[in-house]
Parts: C-alpha cells; structure tokens; sequence
C-alpha cells in the first residue's frame, strides 16, 4: 500500500502541493489528472523518491522512504517523459544493462513479449519510432518485476494505433494486479484501464475515487460537438463551451432542457452528443 499523508512540496518558495493524502491499495490502478502546471508529475515524482516534501510523510508496503530509500525502489518501476537516451544502442542491449542493474528477477523474454517488443531487440534506439520507444522505456520500468508502476505521460507522443497498443499493454499489466499510478492529459479509452482518479488542482486533490461517481456528481450531463462550427450564434447564451484547434466546437448542458436549446438553435442535423466522459474533466473543473 502507498500512503501519503500531509506531504507538502515547494519549488522557489512556490507551493506546488499542500497537505496532500492519499491511500493507493495493492492491485488498483490511479489516474493522476489535471491541468498542466497542477503538480500531478510532481506528485509522482515525489512518490518515485526523486524529490522529498518538506512536510508530510511518503510510505510504500509501511516503508518510509527517509529510512528504507533502497528497498522501496526494488518494488517501484518508473517510467518519465524524459527521451530514452542511449542512441546508438541496440534495444536488447539498454535491456539487459538494466536488467543486470536492477538485479531484475524477470525473465528478459518475458518482458518483452508483453510489451511486443521481440522484433525491435535488435534495432538502435535511435532508429526506433516514437510508440517503439516508448514500449522500451515501459519495458525497462518492468524489469524488476515490481509491486508498483509509476507513468508520466507515456502517451504524450504517441500516434493513435501507438496509443491503443499502449492501452492494451496498460490492461494486460492490470489483469496481472499490477498496482499502476499513471499521470496522464490524454484520457480517451483510459476508462476501463483505471479502477480510480486523482483530481490534481490549486495544489491539492480536489477529487479522489471511482471514476465512475465523479462523472455522476457532475453538474454537466452532455457534450453536444459541431464540426468545423462556423456560426455566428452568440455562444455565450450558454454556460460552458470551448472549441479545438481543428475548428469543432462543444457545448456542454446540464440537463435534457439545455441539451433541447441547442438542439433549436442549431438543428440536430451534423451534431454529434455524447454522455459527458473522462475527456470532459479538464474543460469542467476550471
């Protein structure tokens, strides 16, 4: 179990998280979420022992990490958005490298049969697409087989077959009741994958459960999105909207009365509704 209890973190006398608690049990998988800038990396990072609060404590399995720094990081695999390095290496070889320096009770083989990399073993990291590296780095976060998996952004760069075959990664390492703590901005499909959320915001956590309650307690219900929205409707009639780079606009409603008002303004024709998702947080918590 991971527990962190009262753990406050500065960075030039700046607040990045205050009075921060939180119970991670064995075999659930957390998905750290919240805008950039909110402190959820920082978080993890706290947890992978890399940086120390000037409050609180940080205990993994009853360990507490200003005491037994060594043992937790035997049952804690890490894996940043840092590039992977190595260039000029070949896969095979960055793994057994650190095969050998996490004294890894793993089989090589094993590993990389469930991060589908046997056919890159051979391949210079360098020469390797951006999803193929970033299946090593997951791969080298396996090696000592451990209890607890920390991820920051593994999906960050990843094109989408990429990111679905990262996805099918993500729910194999869960049906194997690995405990996984994932910091993520791209949420879509990760639904299935994670038992629970963390709502990171204003240096706290402003929300932590089931995913499936926080969604129920929310006050917007649908997400109605125009294609190329090119209107001259004034959207400030309606409460929450936003648009994305490609042109689409979303309107959010909070019950079925809003979601008709839209339906009048603009028609039904080339809308497209959606029950509000995990995709939906950022845009509603501002």
């Amino acid at each position: 179990m991971i527990k962190m209890e009262g753990v406050c973190f500065k960075y030039d006398k700046t607040d990045i998280l205050n009075d921060i608690n939180l119970t991670i049990g064995v075999g659930e998988q957390i998905l750290l979420i919240g805008a950039n800038g909110s402190g959820k990396s920082t978080l993890l990072s706290l947890l992978a022992g890399l940086y120390t609060p000037y409050k609180g404590k940080i205990t993994i399995d009853d360990l507490d990490y200003k005491i037994h720094e060594r043992e937790i990081k035997k049952i804690v695999g890490i894996m940043f958005q840092e590039n992977l390095g190595f260039k000029h290496s070949k896969v095979i070889e960055i793994l057994k490298f650190f095969d050998v320096l996490n004294d890894s009770n793993n089989s090589l083989d094993e590993v990389m049969k469930l991060t589908n990399i046997f056919s890159l073993k051979d391949k210079k990291i360098g020469l390797l697409s951006g999803g193929e590296r970033q299946k090593v780095a997951l791969a080298i976060s396996l090696l000592g087989n451990p209890k607890y998996l920390l991820l920051d952004e593994p999906m960050s760069a990843l094109d989408v077959p990429s990111r679905k075959e990262f996805i099918s990664i993500i729910k194999k390492l869960k049906d194997q009741n690995k405990s996984i703590i994932m910091v993520s901005h791209i949420l879509e499909d990760l639904q299935d994958c994670f038992s629970k959320v963390a709502l990171v915001k204003d240096t706290q956590i402003k929300y932590y459960g089931e995913i499936n309650k926080l969604l129920e307690n929310l006050e917007y219900k649908y997400v109605v999105e125009i294609t190329n929205y090119k209107d001259s409707v004034d959207l400030k009639i309606f409460e929450k909207f936003r648009h994305d780079e490609a042109g689409n606009m979303y309107i959010y409603c909070k019950s079925d009365a809003d979601l008709e008002e839209v339906y009048r303004i603009f028609g039904k024709v080339g809308l497209k509704t959606n029950a509000i998702s995990l995709n939906d947080i950022f845009y509603l918590s501002d």
